[in-house]
């Protein structure tokens, strides 16, 4: 199956994601246009966009298994949720063979080849749990029980001449996901995404137009020959009314090292809240078990630890069996060290 091929049977069967029944009916897209065929078989023409979101669930390897993935400019980024753990479905150019990785554990986890949609809500494959082992046939239906339905918006921006190597250009890609219109509380959640992207691209603003305004203008002072801004969107927790967004934040503007950070936001959908770590544990509870899992995680950073009060990150996502706090690189240890995480579990928080 050519890449080609792939992503158009990717975009198409994202007209179902905009239309789950499980919710209340999302106008989330146009309608498909009437086929130009008098074929009665031959299918719709729709005009979709290149980024969305899907939600996919059923069985690989006899294991329930739940699997958010992304389409984002010719990429595949999927999150395969098992019971125990989540595993990152790696990014790939060509979809036809993903490796896993499961991060949490530092170790290979299998191979997914072959994939497809069979229709327009079931992926199709085969997985291999080794390199020589027997591949097993699964699949994936489309569902939204337990998880609501997400969009992508891309702003991609560029100045300068960035069609010519060596040439002066800044080249900004900002992937970000947003909630139906029709969803409740997309009102009050959108723009507050919307802002906290644009306060990780520049320090303060509040809108994406101010955010580029005032990345462009460093851009022009500093006369670098070229620039880049990546943000690119995970979706880590979407399930009980809970939805957690990773976003790896990469910046290149001519130095020897450049930017690499992963910020979170958390929300409470049936409120519209943005969560904090305050709505899962108390002071107390944060200062003994974060402390003690990362002096032991960490232990070049005790003594940090020992010596004064541990500030609560307001970077952490929601796993399934427990919350994530991620502390920036430069927070505890120099910044080659990159960023710390620990997990406290749910039941050690009763």
């Amino acid at each position: 199956m050519t890449k080609k091929i792939l992503i158009y049977l990717l975009c198409a069967c994202c007209v179902a994601c905009q239309q789950e029944t499980e919710r209340p009916p999302q106008a989330v897209s146009p309608p498909p246009a009437p086929a130009t065929t008098p074929s009665p078989v031959a299918p719709a023409a729709t005009a979709l966009p290149k980024h969305f979101y899907k939600h996919l669930v059923g069985i690989i390897a006899g294991q329930a298994v739940a699997m958010d993935l992304v389409q984002t400019d010719e990429q595949a980024l999927a999150y395969l949720r098992t019971k125990d753990a989540p595993v990152l479905l790696a990014k790939t150019q060509t979809p036809e063979q993903w490796q896993l990785s499961d991060y949490a554990k530092g170790k290979a986890a299998g191979t997914i080849s072959a994939v497809r949609f069979t229709d327009a809500r079931t992926l199709a494959g085969k997985y291999s749990a080794a390199p020589n082992a027997a591949a097993q046939n699964f699949s994936l239906q489309e569902s939204y029980t337990g998880s609501t339905p997400l969009l992508l918006n891309a702003q991609i921006q560029r100045q300068g001449n960035c069609n010519t190597e060596g040439s002066t250009c800044f080249d900004w890609k900002v992937i970000y996901p947003q909630l139906p219109d029709t969803a409740r509380y997309a009102a009050q959640i959108n723009p507050q995404i919307e802002q906290a992207v644009s306060r990780y691209l520049s320090n303060g603003q509040n809108t994406l137009a101010a955010a580029w305004e005032h990345q462009r203008q460093a851009f022009v002072k500093a006369k670098n020959p070229l620039w880049e801004v990546r943000l690119q969107p995970s979706v880590l927790y979407n399930q009980d009314g809970k939805l957690s967004i990773g976003f790896e934040h990469y910046e290149q503007k001519g130095t020897a090292h450049p930017l690499r950070t992963t910020h979170y936001l958390s929300f409470q959908l049936q409120t519209g809240k943005a969560l904090a770590l305050t709505d899962f544990m108390t002071a107390t509870q944060y200062q003994k078990l974060a402390g003690k899992k990362l002096a032991a995680a960490y232990p070049q950073a005790a003594a940090t630890l020992s010596s004064r009060p541990l500030k609560m990150s307001a970077d952490f996502y929601v796993a399934p069996d427990g919350i994530v706090i991620s502390y920036p690189s430069g927070t505890l240890l120099p910044p080659q060290a990159g960023d710390l995480q620990v997990k406290i579990p749910f039941k050690e928080l009763q």
